[in-house]
């Protein structure tokens, strides 16, 4: 918990925002009731304030632990899915559209209007800065029928590839948007269960993106275990526009390193820091 908020007490835009945030802009209908929020808002201008050297997370900690049994105790966790049930419940206590949309999915006829249609009952500023939109494609092996889905999404949780002890960040981006071989598509075109190939690419970035590698996998069926390949990674300027729909219009394409979340040690223990550039003095 405590790297992840690290993390984003060096988002500037978010601080900004979340510090100078009246109550009464919450959304008190929310699953947590606009507690969550409240936590972290408070946990920010805590940091921020100048007055204090330690400062304890346990309210926001007994919050989450109430909402999640997970996060209940002092079990080791995964800092990702702390961050994205976090940004979920913040999403959530700060929508002004009380008319949530589901995440998952939806066939649309251009990304544009599914986008639209997400912005339109989706408004916060997790939303503004975190959320992107990937277009999924399946396409069916017997008749080559394809299914294009546009979906929202805040964080990109990439494999590593095992083909080398030493991989970059656009190896592992590149193989997450190859996609994958799955079976037991229902190919609309040809009514039946097939084969399909499954592939990713993303029709908008966000202004801040997040990237999460999947350190502990299973393969081979065997146990989990970690991958302790070193992934290496430009601080400045990572270009994503490989990645994109071709000859779509992207506001953002390119991205400097701020902020890491590392972990050190096994699947059940362990120890997680982050490392941070610092918004107010650049280090």
């Amino acid at each position: 918990m405590n790297s992840i908020l690290q993390c984003l007490s060096n988002t500037e835009a978010l601080v900004k925002e979340l510090i100078n945030l009246n109550k009464p802009a919450l959304n008190y209908q929310s699953k947590t009731k606009g507690m969550v929020a409240l936590e972290v808002i408070q946990t920010l201008r805590s940091m921020w304030s100048g007055d204090i050297r330690v400062y304890s997370i346990k309210d926001l900690k007994a919050l989450m632990g109430n909402m999640k049994d997970i996060f209940k105790g002092t079990s080791h966790q995964d800092s990702n899915e702390f961050l994205i049930i976090l940004l979920e419940y913040l999403h959530e206590d700060l929508n002004v559209h009380n008319s949530l949309t589901s995440l998952s999915g939806a066939e649309e006829s251009t990304g544009e209007k599914a986008w639209g249609e997400f912005r339109r009952k989706n408004s916060s500023v997790i939303q503004r800065l975190f959320y992107g939109q990937q277009k999924s494609t399946v396409t069916c092996s017997t008749c080559q029928h394809s299914s294009v889905t546009f979906e929202p999404f805040f964080n990109l949780f990439v494999p590593i590839p095992s083909t080398s002890d030493k991989v970059t960040l656009h190896d592992c981006i590149q193989l997450y948007m190859s996609g994958e071989n799955i079976t037991g598509w229902k190919c609309p075109k040809c009514h039946g269960e097939r084969n399909a190939t499954k592939k990713f690419d993303i029709s908008k970035l966000p202004p801040v993106l997040i990237i999460a590698l999947k350190r502990f996998t299973q393969e081979n069926d065997s146990w989990l275990h970690k991958k302790e390949n070193v992934v290496m990674y430009p601080v400045q300027d990572l270009d994503m526009r490989r990645f994109t729909v071709r000859d779509s219009e992207q506001r953002y394409t390119n991205y400097d390193l701020y902020a890491v979340s590392t972990h050190s040690g096994t699947l059940k223990s362990g120890h997680y820091k982050a490392i941070c550039k610092n918004y107010l003095t650049r280090k």
